[in-house]
């Protein structure tokens, strides 16, 4: 389990990395058209024909949409590792204490049924 969370930490501070170094590129038409920048009293551009978004070919729509798809799937995979060293270190650093110093004589049976269902766990959100 201990493994599991070093690999999970590894691979989180690689889609930290990567979404850190991540740059979005505008098209050239820009995000909004002309007439919606000065309503918005944003500056205009120098272009009144800009039609924003709906003057974008397929291909920059299928750019736009792929890196958007990409920093989605990197955020959701860090969460998920994330999510799984927490796992791993709680349960690597409370397991042996409350095998050791639980409450009755059941405690190491608790405890390693514990540890049973968090390992899946934590495997679990490691697949994803």
């Amino acid at each position: 389990l201990a493994m599991i969370g070093q690999y999970a930490a590894l691979l989180a501070g690689f889609s930290f990395a990567n979404l850190s170094s991540h740059e979005l590129s505008a098209p050239e038409d820009g995000l909004l058209p002309y007439g919606a920048r000065l309503a918005l009293g944003l500056e205009p551009g120098d272009d009144p024909d800009d039609q924003g978004v709906l003057g974008w070919s397929w291909a920059s729509w299928l750019v736009q949409l792929l890196s958007v798809l990409h920093l989605v799937t990197s955020a959701v995979g860090m969460v998920f590792h994330l999510w799984c060293m927490s796992i791993a270190a709680v349960t690597t650093i409370l397991g042996a204490g409350l095998a050791l110093k639980g409450p009755n004589e059941q405690a190491v049976t608790t405890a390693t049924a514990h540890f049973a269902v968090q390992s899946n766990e934590a495997l679990h959100h490691f697949a994803q």
